[in-house]
């Protein structure tokens, strides 16, 4: 920044060699203008107080104080400037007037001028630094520049569109007899109306002014996205008798479309000189996250209606809950209760583009703008990323041995043993070899995942597991508050280990909850929940799960930035396919907020935000109308495939695992004769390829592989049909109160540990301890009830 005011000699701030006029500054400690100083006052003055993060003006009084710097300020004498310029009241290059303009205002010579309109100025003019602005010819610059204010001409606006929007809205659900006649069926009214209106009002033209003033600074033709989104409130006076709609028995397709006879439709009262909204399509059944309290998926009826109003789009969208006491199904079952308590109305206002203007449209590069916005200014989210990483380093150096030894795969968390790595060349493609050393697992986390594959393995008939859906729980923390929470990392997620009578989330969270983001960041290790809990204050939200996941699933967490109207994009970041009753990863776009994710193609996704994934139409709604913080419960197959094998090969084998479904053995430096397993992507199921010689038995790994994905599959159709038999997620219990054992887990559990116990100690062999493992195993399978 350098002053372009006229400078007298005795009236300056010197500072590396620029000269600035006192005029230009205030205090940065008392905000006293620093232009009128007194001469006499031997602690009158400036000071320029400069460290790593910049420099600041202070004035005398400030800097003498006993907290300031300890430092003397420069003693100035205030000469006047020439009258004139503090009376000028408009920029000399665009004519406009200051007023509501919140950028820095530069004097050169005795006019004033909007910073941005020197910018685009000195872009034009190569001499700019030997010519005066204010000197005659800078009217030639006058017509050339176009100032904030006017960019987008006096054409009509979305903030100014919502001006004109109504007060107050209506909707009306009615119920069509058989002839399609509605006179004598009118079921409910529910009333909104938009209270803040005046304040959202005046937040939208100062966004909009914002949006404008960033346009105007980049000057690269993009466009700008100027959407709003009003969103109305339910009337309280006119709710207290209507809270609840009890429904008839409805039909619905496959894609949640209800029958028309159930007809709703929206009434704006004061919709003078605007046309009627109308109905986007039938009234929509959905299963969809509604956060609220200790809420997770509900059943949702969903309604939206729409018009055009002088170039720019309005959308309605009304979402109301079911209360069912049939929990979550796909169809609407007589004694059904619409909750009005909980449901919302909003607008959505924004440009109405041409869909086939061009290739790019300015719904396109304005999603891409605003998506590249979002990641460069979430410095907090990326702090963590780096801090995380620095651990993952640090960590995966420990457990290297060996000086040509390769860093480890921190990726895959369930394998937490030690590792010695030698890369193989096998026709151009990159073979590593992993030889199995001293087995390093202080954690027993191997054994947690092995107990739990066994407890499924002794199920012989169908069973399922209920899912964990999302609740979100708010608390209000002070900065004393204890959390009262003990944390674990488990296969890359966080979980709760234990709560305390005391704290914060005392009676709202339980042992074995995956916590998932806080306050909209995503929660990536025990530490980072610490760090920012500690940060907060006020008003809380935790996204977790309710339950522990199932054996080999996790939480994947991504950030989903809000779509407007007009953003409808057809493309997805990810696609599906349904196999065997169970969605599939089918493929992932490398540009997608998917790409960068522990998402693999091939993984089974068993819910999105709660909401069990049963069909490719549900998955792909669920991730579209969820706002934010996107938390899909995964099965990944690599993982899964890569325990098995340590689960039931033995150890005497190297493994070189070539791809994620194609794993190598080899018996010590014997490369000539290996033993190729190949998973199969549709059934899971394992199969030795070419050596069918070896004595590598794989019919004990394909009978747990086709229990577990059995167990998968009756799990997910049991949101479709009743189970005929159906167990907790959670693994903390595992006898029910009657005494009789209901899941064995925590009895595989502590066989293997006892078994990690007698080779520690010596008792065992590693060939010893890989037979009895493999008899446990066998057991397990024999055993199935």
């Amino acid at each position: 920044m350098v002053c372009r005011e006229r400078v007298y000699s005795n009236s300056e701030v010197n500072f590396m060699d620029f000269h600035f006029c006192v005029d230009c500054f205030r205090c940065a400690s008392c905000r006293k203008s620093l232009g009128k100083l007194d001469a006499e006052d031997p602690f009158s003055g400036a000071q320029v107080v400069s460290n790593a993060r910049g420099s600041i003006v202070q004035c005398g009084d400030c800097v003498m104080q006993p907290s300031g710097p300890k430092s003397t300020p420069v003693v100035v004498s205030y000469i006047p400037t020439k009258g004139g310029a503090s009376s000028i009241k408009y920029c000399a290059l665009c004519k406009s007037d200051f007023s509501g303009y919140k950028g820095e205002v530069q004097c050169i010579g005795v006019n004033n001028y909007h910073t941005e309109c020197l910018r685009r100025k000195k872009s034009m003019i190569d001499s700019i630094g030997s010519r005066s602005l204010g000197s005659d010819d800078a009217g030639d610059m006058l017509e050339q520049i176009t100032p904030p204010s006017s960019i987008a001409g006096d054409e009509l606006t979305p903030a100014g569109a919502a001006q004109k929007l109504a007060d107050k809205a209506i909707v009306r659900i009615a119920l069509a007899d058989d002839d399609g006649h509605t006179e004598t069926s009118h079921l409910s009214n529910v009333f909104f109306v938009w209270s803040e209106k005046e304040d959202d009002l005046a937040e939208f033209e100062a966004t909009e002014q914002d949006e404008k003033m960033e346009k105007f600074l980049r000057n690269d033709g993009c466009e700008i996205d100027l959407s709003v989104q009003v969103k109305y409130k339910l009337d309280t006076m006119k709710l207290q008798h209507n809270q609840l709609l009890t429904l008839p028995q409805l039909e619905s397709d496959a894609d949640g479309r209800i029958t028309e006879k159930f007809q709703i439709e929206l009434d704006l009262p004061d919709r003078s000189n605007i046309d009627i909204p109308q109905p986007s399509g039938p009234a929509l059944l959905s299963i969809e996250p509604f956060p609220r309290e200790q809420d997770s998926a509900k059943k949702v009826l969903r309604a939206s209606w729409s018009y055009e109003y002088d170039g720019i789009q309005h959308e309605f969208r009304f979402t109301a809950p079911f209360n069912s006491p049939y929990g979550v199904a796909w169809e609407i079952f007589e004694g059904d209760e619409l909750d009005f308590t909980s449901c919302k109305l909003e607008c959505f206002i924004d440009t109405a583009y041409d869909h086939v203007m061009s290739e790019s449209s300015p719904k396109q590069r304005r999603k891409s703008s605003r998506t590249s916005t979002s990641s460069l200014c979430d410095w907090e989210l990326r702090a963590d990323e780096l801090l995380n990483e620095a651990d993952d380093e640090k960590n995966s150096a420990k457990l290297v041995t060996g000086d040509n030894a390769n860093p480890i795969d921190t990726s895959t968390k369930s394998d937490t043993s030690a590792r010695i790595s030698t890369e193989y060349s096998d026709g151009g493609s990159t073979l590593v070899r992993y030889r199995k050393s001293r087995h390093i697992d202080p954690d027993r986390e191997e054994n947690d995942h092995f107990s739990e594959l066994l407890s499924v393995a002794s199920y012989s008939d169908s069973i399922s597991i209920s899912l964990p859906t999302i609740v979100h729980i708010t608390v209000e923390k002070n900065a004393n508050d204890e959390i009262g929470l003990s944390l674990i990392e488990k296969y890359g997620t966080t979980v709760v280990s234990e709560v305390s009578k005391s704290g914060l989330f005392r009676s709202k969270l339980k042992e074995g909850c995956e916590l998932l983001s806080i306050n909209g960041h995503t929660v990536t290790s025990p530490r980072s929940f610490i760090r920012m809990m500690k940060d907060f204050t006020g008003q809380i939200v935790i996204m977790a799960s309710s339950d522990p996941s199932p054996p080999g699933a996790k939480f994947i967490v991504v950030k989903k930035s809000f779509e407007f109207v007009g953003d409808k994009d057809e493309e997805q970041d990810i696609s599906f396919q349904k196999l065997n009753g169970i969605l599939r990863v089918e493929g992932i776009k490398e540009a997608g907020i998917f790409a960068e994710t522990d998402i693999s193609e091939g993984d089974l996704c068993l819910s999105i935000n709660g909401v069990p994934a049963i069909s490719e139409n549900v998955a792909m709604r669920a991730l579209a109308r969820t706002q934010g913080n996107v938390a899909l419960l995964m099965f990944p197959m690599a993982n899964f495939w890569r325990s098995m094998v340590e689960l039931t090969i033995e150890t005497k084998y190297d493994r070189w695992w070539k791809s994620s479904s194609e794993c190598v053995l080899f018996v010590g430096n014997d490369i000539a004769h290996p033993i190729n397993l190949a998973f199969s992507q549709e059934t899971g199921l394992c199969t030795i390829q070419d050596n069918t010689d070896s004595d590598v038995q794989v019919k004990t790994m394909n009978t747990i592989i086709h229990r577990v994905m059995k167990l998968l599959q009756q799990s997910i159709q049991s949101y479709i049909s009743t189970p005929k038999k159906k167990r907790d997620s959670s693994r903390s219990l595992s006898v029910s109160p009657s005494g009789k054992l209901q899941n064995p887990s925590d009895v595989y559990k502590r066989a293997l540990v006892k078994l990690d116990e007698m080779r520690e100690s010596g008792r065992f062999s590693e060939e010893e301890y890989a037979r009895a493992k493999r008899a446990l195993t066998e057991n397990a399978i024999n055993t199935a009830n």
